[in-house]
């Protein structure tokens, strides 16, 4: 809603107005195991610009459920990942969430290499990851307001301030990312040597 209201009402933008269509296909409990089942339907199907995969916590909170076995959903993110770059769609993974329910004695390991293996997963794929993990860390040490209150047993859900911080952050980076352009390309020194990588960036994008 954050990129909607930027970029789909001000007249200024080097894109003029544009319909930003925000769709939520996530489901409350499910991990990159179950949510294969559907990511055809749900999110290919769509033909989306840029999708935001926000996986790993649900791994660790219920990490003695076998359909919810570490092996079994890094398998799920690769298979997923394949998928998803295979489309002309941008796509940002989004890791674990730093709240009292998986940083726990018994779980903060496990949090520490779900949180690793998404990165490595994320960076064979060529596919950003926002970390979330290490962005809310310290917001955890500090204050308390990170769990919603609402969720005195579980302590698992955000509170209604982490997840504002956490979608400013997120909108922020995105916003940058939109603000500038590249052009890759070949440059070859002379007709015996070998072709040579060019990047070029321009930014930001509307006044390079």
């Amino acid at each position: 809603l954050m990129l909607r209201n930027e970029y789909g009402s001000q007249g200024d933008f080097p894109f003029g107005k544009r319909m930003i269509n925000v769709i939520n296909r996530g489901v409350g409990g499910e991990e990159a195991t179950t949510e294969m089942d559907r990511i055809q339907a749900d999110v290919i199907d769509e033909a989306p610009a840029l999708v935001i995969w926000q996986v790993g916590t649900n791994a660790v909170f219920h990490d003695d459920d076998p359909k919810f076995a570490f092996e079994k959903v890094f398998t799920a993110i690769a298979a997923g990942l394949d998928r998803l770059t295979g489309i002309p769609a941008d796509v940002i993974m989004m890791d674990s969430q730093y709240t009292t329910a998986v940083i726990t004695p018994e779980k903060k390991q496990l949090s520490d290499l779900m949180t690793k293996r998404i990165s490595e997963l994320a960076e064979k794929a060529n596919v950003d990851v926002f970390r979330r993990y290490a962005l809310m860390q310290p917001w955890h040490v500090a204050m308390r307001e990170l769990v919603d209150p609402a969720d005195d047993q579980q302590q698992l859900h955000l509170s209604d301030w982490a997840t504002q911080k956490v979608t400013e952050v997120l909108f922020n980076q995105i916003k940058l990312m939109v603000a500038v352009a590249a052009k890759t390309g070949s440059a070859q020194t002379h007709g015996a040597a070998k072709t040579h990588g060019l990047f070029i960036c321009f930014a930001p994008y509307n006044h390079p």
